[in-house]
């Protein structure tokens, strides 16, 4: 038994010397609502640092902190605070992490101070007066003339209004704008390809997007001109169609879809002299096929 309260005895002691107290100390105990006092944290061993100040222990206490300057010197630090709310404040204390001269980091708690804040004190110069009686304007024929010309504006408006309903006029002339010719779908594929060139995808290492857009054009081309849903149907589906006609059209497609799609779906790299090709390929086709 007498062990154990030894033991005890010595882990208090280390306790104690592992949380060696640190001062809290406010300017003033006594501020106004939206004031502000200063509050310094202070280690009691001079050769201490100070590394840092946890103030999470007063988020829920009202008290709002304006401001932390760095520790000057190492061993306090300062920090600015206020409040919008009456009342006395007992602040918890707060835990400070330091370091000693060896190097070791260790923590310590402050003392916890009071803060009494109050509203402010009006002085008499800022007492509301009381109110004064309401004096009569007198009338002036000047005080009706917004009011007059207000009416009379009103009824030029209605007189141009009704002018407007009751006048005779004869209607319109109806002017019939020609409908704007619709491109055939042969002239939208040509100029399709041909601002797929200019745009040089395939030069600029685009092989994937170039490939699709060729295919995509001559799909769109088959939809417009034979009605065939090319542009949701796979390649395989759409040579059906082609199954029983021009056996050197067929072949051409054929050849034309399985290029673009090795490339759209397969990520391959063709031979540069291919893009080309496939380009010239997809005019013929569309020249060929066009009505």
């Amino acid at each position: 038994m007498r062990l154990f309260f030894v033991a005890l005895f010595f882990l208090l002691a280390l306790t104690a010397r592992a949380q060696p107290a640190a001062t809290a100390t406010l300017d003033s105990n006594h501020i106004a609502v939206g004031d502000a006092v200063r509050l310094r944290i202070k280690l009691p061993n001079e050769n201490g640092t100070l590394v840092g100040v946890a103030t999470s222990a007063w988020d829920s206490s009202g008290i709002a902190f304006l401001s932390r300057n760095a520790p000057q010197p190492p061993h306090q630090q300062d920090f600015l605070l206020t409040s919008f709310e009456e009342g006395n404040y007992a602040l918890k204390p707060l835990v400070v992490t330091w370091q000693n001269t060896n190097g070791i980091i260790d923590t310590a708690l402050t003392n916890s101070v009071s803060l009494q804040i109050t509203a402010p004190v009006l002085p008499d110069s800022a007492q509301l007066l009381p109110l004064k009686n309401i004096v009569a304007e007198v009338e002036n024929w000047t005080d009706f003339v917004p009011l007059a010309a207000t009416l009379v504006l009103f009824a030029l408006l209605l007189g141009l209004l009704f002018w407007l309903f009751w006048r005779k006029k004869m209607p319109p002339p109806v002017v019939t704008v020609p409908a704007a010719p619709q491109k055939s779908a042969f002239d939208v594929a040509l100029a399709q390809l041909n601002a797929l060139q200019a745009q040089q995808l395939w030069q600029n290492g685009e092989h994937k997007a170039y490939h699709t857009q060729l295919s995509f054009i001559v799909r769109n081309f088959l939809e417009k001109e034979l009605h065939l849903p090319a542009l949701e149907s796979t390649t395989a589906e759409i040579m059906v169609h082609f199954k029983n006609k021009n056996k050197a059209l067929f072949a051409k497609l054929k050849y034309f879809f399985e290029q673009t799609d090795l490339v759209k779906f397969a990520c391959s790299e063709p031979p540069p002299e291919l893009h080309d090709q496939l380009w010239r390929e997809a005019k013929h086709l569309i020249s060929e096929l066009k009505a």
